[in-house]
């Protein structure tokens, strides 16, 4: 996502059958680091780019991902959204977000808020008609 490499490596080269496994990742302009004191977003990132690296030699017929885009920017979460659009040729994608970035890129939207002490869902359809701008906010009101 960001031109930035991760791979992983062995806690233990000697010991390859019990040794754990680290994360490395290296972004733009830093040094390769253990994820582990990574910032939040480079967390998101390196991980997601594991998952869909595996992805692409054994897909799963759908994913589910809850607010992975918390700590991403604006510019990060526009390139989420673009490689997970990319990715539902092969895959169903489902995700929660509040993120107006995601939301302008998908085919279908849920919007669930209570009212009254009763828990309601609210549909859209974008595939067809998608508007040029999506406000979570306005979810609840249409």
């Amino acid at each position: 996502m960001l031109h930035g490499d991760a791979w992983l490596e062995l806690d233990n080269p000697d010991e390859i059958f019990s040794a754990g496994v680290t994360l490395m990742a290296t972004f733009p302009n830093k040094v390769p680091r253990d994820i582990v004191i990574c910032s939040g977003g480079e967390k998101t990132i390196a991980a997601l780019c594991l998952i869909l690296a595996i992805q692409g030699v054994k897909p799963a017929p759908f994913y589910v991902f809850d607010e992975i885009d918390a700590a991403l920017d604006a510019v990060n979460s526009t390139k989420l959204a673009e490689i997970l659009e990319n990715r539902t040729s092969k895959s169903q994608v489902i995700m929660i977000t509040l993120k107006d970035t995601i939301l302008s890129r998908v085919d279908n939207m849920y919007g669930v808020y209570h009212e009254r002490s009763i828990t309601k869902v609210v549909k859209h359809k974008l595939k067809e008609n998608k508007p040029k701008e999506i406000k979570v906010s306005n979810i609840a009101k249409e």
